[in-house]
């Protein structure tokens, strides 16, 4: 389970977890290991059955088939567990037992983004917490030039200390040295030794054309700063999170645009200009007798995804849009369009044969329409 024998305190039970919690959570850059959230979840599945009093008193008397969690059977759950640990020990000797921690963590943000800036790029500020150089110190961690540095007595220079008996021993990061191993004498007041203090950071960052929602990019050595004038920086991970736009959509590199159109366009076709979502403007032929829902693919129009060589297409569904109003003149033509002729007679008896193709009949009217017109002028 978590390590920890029956007699474990819910205290210790509980700093069992944070240490296994941090050491598998998936969404931390240093967890590469590919079955880390199935372990991040048995984790957390373990922990709500050991904090839970009445439970734990009853998985520990009856065994695996007292406790049953949200529909998972606990023999199955702990037996996974178990073997997930077994493969991945993460107290395993053969992993680093402690992690440099003269170099700086790693941060990871979030970028919000619109459609337009993801499609186009764009120039970004951003403000953030991070570890920076001491001020008064210049990042060496002492207070004075001759200062003298000392191995750590808590953890005998390791930077990490076991703590817990039995089972339950884990290795926590050395309260005294915070991993560095060493002391300084007499050490600066600010960093307390470490050279670094918290602040607050302000950058600009160049967004490339084509990133997407979960796209990250990497920034070398742009994140915490290194203790005591290491060089060792973390890295800064910016993820981005791409917002809806209300005329356009993304799939990719593809780009999904609704178009509407008159009635008369949908059924005799034309030509018309629509908007790109990189500020263009492309003229888009509309077919013949375009039903509700057909679309028109415009290939290689569209966008080129970051990292990929291959530019999408753009996808214009017609909305064909009825009029709310219309004319005396209009009413009698949908009239006939509608194979009724109740209103008027048909000017061409033949054209409303049950054999025409209705869209010949539409056609005449509207053709006939525009004759009449260019008539008066």
């Amino acid at each position: 389970m978590l390590g920890v024998p029956k007699t474990a305190t819910a205290e210790e039970i509980k700093a069992a977890y944070e240490v296994l919690k941090r050491k598998w959570d998936p969404n931390l850059p240093s967890n590469k290991n590919p079955r880390g959230k199935e372990i991040y979840q048995n984790i957390e599945e373990a922990y709500e059955i050991l904090k839970d009093e009445k439970k734990r008193i009853s998985y520990d008397k009856f065994g695996h088939s007292a406790v049953n969690f949200n529909g998972i059977d606990m023999e199955t759950l702990f037996d996974n567990f178990r073997s997930t640990l077994e493969s991945s020990d993460p107290w395993s000797e053969t992993e680093p037992t402690t992690r440099d921690y003269a170099r700086g963590q790693d941060i990871a943000l979030e970028l919000t983004l619109s459609l337009e800036e993801s499609v186009n790029g764009a120039e970004k500020t951003m403000i953030f917490k991070a570890v920076d150089t001491c001020h008064m110190c210049k990042g060496v961690g002492a207070s004075e030039p001759n200062y003298a540095e000392k191995t750590c007595p808590s953890c005998n220079g390791a930077g990490m200390t076991k703590e817990g008996k039995g089972l339950f021993q884990a290795k926590l990061l050395c309260k005294d040295c915070d991993g560095l191993k060493t002391l300084l004498e007499p050490s600066c007041k600010l960093c307390k030794g470490e050279g670094v203090i918290p602040s607050k950071r302000k950058i600009k960052i160049q967004v490339p054309p084509g990133v997407n929602t979960n796209h990250q990019l990497r920034f070398h050595n742009k994140g915490d700063i290194g203790s005591r004038n290491s060089g060792k920086n973390g890295d800064l991970y910016v993820a981005f999170k791409i917002l809806e736009h209300p005329i356009f959509a993304r799939e990719k590199g593809n780009i999904h645009v609704k178009q509407p159109i008159t009635l008369g366009q949908a059924v005799l076709g034309g030509k018309i200009k629509i908007p790109t979502i990189q500020q263009q403007t492309i003229e888009a032929k509309i077919p013949s007798c375009t039903q509700p829902g057909d679309q028109l693919v415009l290939s290689e129009m569209g966008i080129k995804e970051h990292g990929k060589y291959l530019t999408g297409d753009i996808i214009i569904h017609w909305d064909i849009v009825v009029p709310k109003k219309v004319t005396k003149k209009q009413e009698d033509i949908l009239w006939l369009f509608g194979g009724t002729a109740k209103r008027i007679k048909p000017p061409n008896a033949q054209l409303y044969s049950s054999g025409v193709a209705l869209y010949e009949r539409v056609k005449f009217f509207f053709t006939k329409k525009l004759e009449n017109e260019k008539k008066k002028v």
